[in-house]
């Protein structure tokens, strides 16, 4: 771990730090929004205590004259909608995956089963 990841995950714990005050301030709009946090760097997803709880660093990029953060505050029914689709593509991506490895490699579960016997 280099010095300064150390260093900024020690200031996660100072409520005096700015690395905590930009934590905190993301957790309460949520909290008062009624959202949950998703973090754009580590594609998890949390609760505002658990956003709170985490070693998640809060990153700030000027675009303009706004300020953005490397989090997405986001409604619990679009983000189970999110999940959802997210769901649906990796079950669609097994499944192709699935079909090209079944006639690349000529498998037959049945024909495998007979193998046995």
């Amino acid at each position: 771990m280099r010095l300064l990841d150390y260093t900024m995950k020690i200031d996660l714990k100072h409520k005096n730090s700015e690395a905590y005050k930009s934590k905190l301030e993301i957790a309460m709009k949520a909290f008062n929004a009624g959202c949950i946090i998703y973090s754009q760097d580590t594609t998890k997803w949390y609760t505002p205590r658990e956003f709170m709880e985490s070693e998640e660093v809060v990153v700030f990029k000027q675009l303009g004259v706004e300020k953005y953060s490397n989090f997405t505050l986001m409604y619990p029914a679009h983000a189970i909608e999110r999940k959802l689709e997210d769901l649906a593509r990796a079950q669609e991506d097994y499944n192709t995956f699935m079909q090209k490895v079944l006639r690349a490699f000529d498998f037959n579960p049945k024909h495998l089963k007979e193998k046995k016997q």
